[in-house]
């Protein structure tokens, strides 16, 4: 009788065992950066990724930095960190219909995302579509388009936009001033149940002549603010169910992988999962 019952609680163990391999525990939230050499940084400048980067892990969040770049342009600086995650989606001087279409040699959004699948992008876009002179409807009518890329990678995926940091120029900062004047619309136009699109307010607060070191692109100071800005917004608008902790402490993080997250915008019940509780049960 032992003998049998030891044979089926192995038997048990082993289907358990299996189930679980099909239902790893995900890394948390997978996080595009997108956008030009505000995004990117130049290598005597961290980029306020970095800044974002550190932020997330002192909150305990569980993520991962995706892109197809790893490397700030022309060369990385010390990072204070040597672990920081460098991936990402900023390209020096790109406009938003580049992104879209792409330079040779170099991809475009379509192809970057044959490699990755983001939970959540975080896009500031535009400001060298207003320098080059581009329409804003033009812009407008891009923007719209990256979304509709991204979903068409993650019909799920969360959208956090930027309004565009200021430049100091007055030539230049009145098209930033009209392109973010429409970026509330792009928002309201393109958000959905599944796929919210948040709007980040990265224009307000933010000093073109004080927090540039070159009147377009942030200093260490502006970079705090616009990572600032950007975990101000995720702390706000992203639900339990795509946050990167782990709210109900069942050892799960994040939509599929916790059985308590239907969905990317659910809430994690405070139930623990039947699976491990036969596992302590087996084990006891």
């Amino acid at each position: 009788m032992n003998r049998i019952m030891s044979q089926t609680v192995q038997s048990v163990i082993v289907a358990m065992v299996l189930i679980l391999t099909q239902i790893t525990p995900a890394v948390g939230m997978d996080i595009m950066i997108l956008g030009d050499s505000i995004t990117q940084a130049d290598s005597n400048h961290l980029s306020f990724r970095y800044n974002l980067w550190t932020k997330l892990l002192d909150d305990g969040r569980s993520f991962n930095l995706v892109g197809s770049l790893d490397s700030n342009y022309t060369g990385n600086p010390n990072w204070p960190e040597q672990n920081f995650d460098r991936d990402h989606e900023g390209h020096w001087s790109w406009r938003a219909d580049e992104i879209l279409d792409g330079r040779p040699g170099a991809g475009s959004l379509s192809e970057w995302l044959v490699n990755y699948t983001p939970d959540i992008a975080l896009i500031h876009i535009g400001t060298n579509d207003v320098d080059q002179l581009q329409s804003t409807q033009s812009s407008v009518t891009e923007i719209k388009e990256i979304i509709d890329v991204l979903r068409s990678s993650n019909p799920d995926i969360i959208i956090f936009l930027a309004k565009l940091i200021p430049i100091n120029s007055v030539l230049y900062n009145p098209g930033i001033i009209d392109l973010n004047a429409e970026i509330d619309a792009i928002a309201a136009d393109k958000s959905t149940v599944d796929s919210p699109v948040w709007v980040v307010d990265q224009n307000n607060g933010f000093d073109a002549a004080a927090d540039t070191y070159d009147n377009f692109h942030p200093n260490a100071v502006g970079e705090e603010k616009m990572a600032q800005k950007w975990h101000d917004a995720m702390q706000t608008y992203l639900n339990p169910c795509m946050d990167g902790l782990d709210n109900d402490g069942d050892g799960f993080i994040d939509f599929p992988a916790d059985p308590d997250c239907p969905d990317p915008q659910g809430n994690e019940s405070q139930a623990m999962p039947a699976i491990p509780a036969i596992l302590l049960l087996l084990g006891s």
